[in-house]
């Protein structure tokens, strides 16, 4: 019984770790909604793929995936990651690109990991296009 105990705070004590992440953001839904909570806040590889986020006055964690919310941003540092399509690795998918400037001229970065290494991309769109730097 004593083992059970140990057990169940142990894993109660994982559940508090794996959400020591979560840092105040809102998401923009594809209508143009704002909806505040929390998102975790990972590697610039992992918020490309996807935004784990708690809406206020909930505690489950929604994971949204490019194409599935417009943006995300991080309240305490103001990062914006919005929904795009773009070219990585010879092929075009959708990703969160962090928009770094917005404007005539837009100014974007993401990043990846293949295998072992790291990439960082910056794309600048002028009109509907976008192109890579």
């Amino acid at each position: 019984m004593k083992a059970i105990g140990i057990i169940f705070s142990l894993m109660l004590g994982m559940n508090a770790v794996a959400q020591t992440n979560l840092t105040p953001a809102h998401i923009v839904t594809q209508k143009g909604d704002t909806i505040h909570g929390q998102a975790e806040k990972r590697t610039e590889a992992r918020n490309s793929r996807q935004c784990v986020f708690v809406a206020e006055g909930s505690s489950a964690a929604v994971t949204y995936r490019p194409g599935e919310i417009a943006c995300y941003r991080y309240e305490d540092d103001g990062r914006l990651y919005v929904s795009k399509e773009v070219e990585l690795f010879g092929k075009t998918e959708r990703v969160f690109v962090e928009q770094l400037i917005r404007g005539k001229v837009s100014l974007c970065m993401t990043s990846s990991k293949l295998g072992q290494e790291r990439f960082s991309s910056l794309k600048i769109k002028r009109g509907n296009r976008w192109s890579t730097m």
